[in-house]
């Protein structure tokens, strides 16, 4: 991700955020952990690779890998959680095979947050 693509993210990440909450401390947090989320693979993506990583760096990429795993982990286990429960309960006495397909997506879906969550993009 370049510079001004990062910027532009950001700007439009700012404007929707505004015209849904308005200009509150809770817009400005979302904003600014959005920001800082957003910069550590800008930062990692530019920065000259000829160079030895700081400490600061390092830190931050394990950071980074371990907040990555966390989140894949955690979504991905909550989508294939669902497409089980999504295909083991049946509160309306619906046919399995009129939820099948979305079952299989988001199992699937689920899958696929894992493996990114594993070894990243």
């Amino acid at each position: 991700m370049n510079t001004l693509t990062y910027f532009v993210f950001l700007a439009i990440l700012g404007v929707v955020a505004l015209l849904k909450g308005g200009a509150n401390s809770g817009t400005f947090q979302v904003l600014l952990a959005s920001a800082a989320l957003g910069a550590i693979p800008w930062y990692f993506g530019t920065r000259d690779r000829t160079k030895p990583p700081s400490f600061a760096e390092k830190v931050f990429a394990t950071l980074w890998v371990w907040l990555r795993r966390l989140l894949g982990f955690s979504v991905g286990g909550f989508c294939i959680v669902g497409a089980y429960f999504m295909v083991t309960s049946n509160p309306n006495g619906t046919s399995l095979a009129s939820h099948w397909l979305g079952s299989l997506a988001l199992a699937a879906f689920g899958l696929a947050v894992v493996y990114l969550g594993v070894f990243g993009q």
